[in-house]
């Protein structure tokens, strides 16, 4: 009697925890980020964020029409320091966007997946490595996810029903949103409406088919200020990513797979293998189903895949991994549909092999989110630099130590660069002022400075995120 008693208390906790997943699921999610989010440390690539937010809407717009990436995210995240001027805010916006794309994913795929589909869909938008790594990223990649997946919700909307005018206005904005978030988010917005436009006329409704004309020419004419800039980029900014080799597979899939910091053979080659087992299931199911909109979803994400890689080989190195992360969702789609035809075991394994997966990247985002380095160095130069002394830096990578001293970059500082208290070194004979004050030099991966055969000590070794860094005091020899 008590055996049957207790196994109906378990079988009514585990039915209970299943009717709760998607709460437990959010709330994993909201854990996970603010752990990520606790301290001040940041990536040279989220301090530029952070350090170009904080300028007026004006420089934001001129900064990055001399940079590589649209100005959206960085003025939304200008508006939110405004309130909120800390390190530890900008990693929050992100994470709020990141929030409501798991919104989106809860609440706006109902009509379109199975209760099961759609808890692994969630499962997966909350524990694949890319997913909570970006997810809390200072950079753009989470804001124009949730832009994409909006405006693709609202797009599968209209080709599937009769919109109103708000809605058909609302993808507009989500699409421009979502465009002037990345320049490879731009070209997904515009395989998303090829795939749209492909679709109205298939289904040969005239009405149907101007409408969306209509969407699309607003949409067109809302991104033209920003078009000259774009191929002004395209054309002028050359050098900034290494040319591909024969890592350059590993490279890009490793940031869909594991941290791209510090990239995982191991976590890649299990996110390999779940992700196109579970695809390949999904496809064969879906055609044997008739369900064509999940096979769909992923063709945004392998278009802009493809266009980078090939304008990489033919033209110039200018694609990252990540680049591609606001349209994954279109590969989770599909692997959650393949999850669902999985014999039990095979769904078992599945999540123990997604949890080894967050686990080998969550521990090494933690260490990187909790390290002191920063700390060290800010000691450091408060026994030991004046407000006057002079610090010479060998690369850009050396702002993330921030002092009031006057800064020099060995080398030209970049046109897009939004760091303040920065000139560049050329010429000797600028050190002239600072002839009798103390010259620090920041290298870059412990650089040894060389410069025009001055002296110079060793004072600190440290490293910070992933990268080693070494302080050196200069003996002015004069010019």
């Amino acid at each position: 009697m008590h055996v049957i008693t207790n196994n109906a208390r378990t079988m009514k906790m585990v039915k209970k925890i299943y009717q709760n997943v998607d709460k437990l699921l959010f709330a994993a999610a909201i854990l996970i980020g603010i752990s990520l989010c606790l301290t001040k440390n940041l990536t040279y690539d989220e301090y530029y964020s952070f350090a170009l937010a904080k300028h007026n809407l004006l420089d934001i717009i001129t900064i990055t029409s001399n940079d590589v990436h649209p100005p959206a995210y960085y003025i939304g995240l200008h508006f939110f320091l405004a309130l909120f001027p800390y390190q530890q805010a900008a990693k929050i916006f992100s994470l709020l966007f990141y929030i409501g794309y798991l919104a989106l994913v809860q609440f706006g795929f109902k009509e379109y997946l199975s209760k099961e589909e759609n808890t692994f869909f969630l499962f997966l938008s909350v524990f694949f490595p890319c997913m909570f790594i970006h997810g809390c990223n200072v950079r753009m990649y989470s804001f124009a996810m949730f832009w994409t997946l909006a405006a693709a919700l609202l797009a599968v909307n209209f080709c599937r029903k009769d919109n109103s005018v708000g809605r058909n206005c609302l993808l507009i904005v989500c699409s421009l949103l979502a465009m002037y978030s990345h320049l490879f988010t731009m070209l997904g917005v515009f395989f998303l409406y090829l795939l749209i436009l492909i679709y109205v006329i298939a289904k040969r409704e005239i009405r149907r088919i101007l409408h969306f004309g209509v969407i699309g020419i607003f949409t067109a004419c809302g991104y033209l200020p920003w078009l000259s800039i774009t191929f002004q980029q395209a054309t002028t900014h050359k050098n900034l990513i290494a040319p591909y080799d024969e890592d350059t597979f590993w490279v890009i899939v490793s940031e869909w797979f594991s941290s791209w910091h510090t990239p995982s053979r191991n976590s890649i080659h299990i996110g390999l293998f779940v992700t196109c087992l579970l695809c390949i299931i999904g496809i064969f199911s879906c055609i044997r189903k008739k369900i064509f909109l999940p096979m769909a979803g992923i063709l945004p994400f392998f278009m802009v895949v493809i266009t980078g890689v090939t304008m990489s080989i033919l033209y110039e190195p200018c694609f990252f991994g990540r680049y591609a992360y606001a349209f994954i969702w279109g590969i989770l789609v599909l692997m959650s549909c393949g999850y669902a035809r999985l014999f039990k075991i095979g769904k078992i394994i599945t999540i123990i092999l997604v949890f080894a997966m967050f686990f080998i990247n969550y521990r090494d985002e933690l260490q990187m989110e909790f390290e002191n380095e920063q700390d060290v160095f800010e000691e450091f130069a408060s026994e030991n630099i004046g407000d006057e002394d002079l610090i010479i830096l060998s690369t850009v990578h050396g702002v993330l130590f921030e002092t009031t001293s006057t800064r020099f970059l060995f080398g030209p500082v970049p046109a897009f660069s939004p760091f303040e208290n920065l000139d560049t070194l050329l010429y000797k004979e600028q050190l002239l002022p600072f002839k009798d004050k103390t010259i620090w030099w920041i290298g870059f991966d412990k650089f040894v400075p060389t410069f025009w055969g001055h002296e110079a000590e060793c004072m600190l070794e440290l490293t910070y995120q992933k990268i080693e860094f070494s302080v050196w005091r200069v003996s002015y020899w004069g010019p």
